[in-house]
């Protein structure tokens, strides 16, 4: 196994060889943000995936569209800068590829795995991205969760989803930084839990919303007249 480190617009990734599965809530992450560089990105493909190199091509491509992205959102101040794949040992080997040092399935930063029922109850095809949040606003999350089949089928779902590119800056604000969407998910969150959430700074649960500082009184649409 040997290091393969590319660099690709503003994206370096190396591919590494290993396997683990994901546990616990207090997972490490070697992810720094450094004079403006996102690096130590570890992105991780489930043993159970069947071999597709073309799902490395798809998940550099997504990098590459998203820093761009991720730099223009926070106004020059932030872009991926350096990615790490780990391949399943279940894949073919490749002089490409090398130890991922301290680098592990469980730590991964976004993990390529089969559909989660509870997040994608339209099945396997309709499973988009969602990110394991479990703490408040602010918080980094566990991790970013795609499916091989999202990213194999990036040009039929770009009219539903948008540019992948997008759609991993618009996870990557729930994993790193904690922020809840800013619309409710009528789908995976039927309890509509996620609509609001408990600030410890007020002790007041507080609706889910662009800024903190907006005035207004919460609705329910009944479809009747006054």
């Amino acid at each position: 196994m040997a290091l393969l480190s590319l660099s690709l617009c503003l994206v370096s990734v190396i591919l590494s060889l290993v396997t683990s599965p994901v546990t616990g809530l207090n997972k490490p992450s070697g992810v720094k943000l450094e004079n403006n560089e996102y690096t130590g990105i570890v992105v991780a493909i489930h043993e159970d995936e069947p071999e597709n190199l073309e799902l490395i091509g798809v998940i550099k491509e997504m990098f590459i569209n998203g820093s761009a992205y991720l730099y223009n959102a926070t106004k020059k101040r932030a872009f991926f800068k350096e990615v790490t794949i780990l391949i399943p040992k279940t894949w073919s080997d490749s002089p490409s590829y090398t130890a991922p040092g301290n680098a592990t399935f469980e730590g991964a930063d976004i993990i390529v795995a089969a559909y989660n029922p509870r997040f994608s109850p339209d099945g396997a095809n309709g499973a988009i991205p969602y990110t394991k949040q479990f703490a408040g606003c602010g918080e980094q999350s566990l991790y970013i969760h795609m499916t091989s089949s999202f990213l194999s089928y990036a040009d039929n779902l770009y009219s539903v989803v948008g540019d992948y590119g997008r759609v991993l800056v618009h996870e990557w604000g729930h994993y790193r930084w904690g922020l809840f969407n800013e619309y409710p998910d009528h789908k995976t969150d039927q309890n509509r839990a996620k609509d609001f959430y408990y600030s410890e700074t007020n002790q007041i649960w507080e609706p889910v919303s662009c800024t903190s500082d907006w005035r207004f009184t919460p609705l329910k649409f009944t479809g009747r007249s006054p």
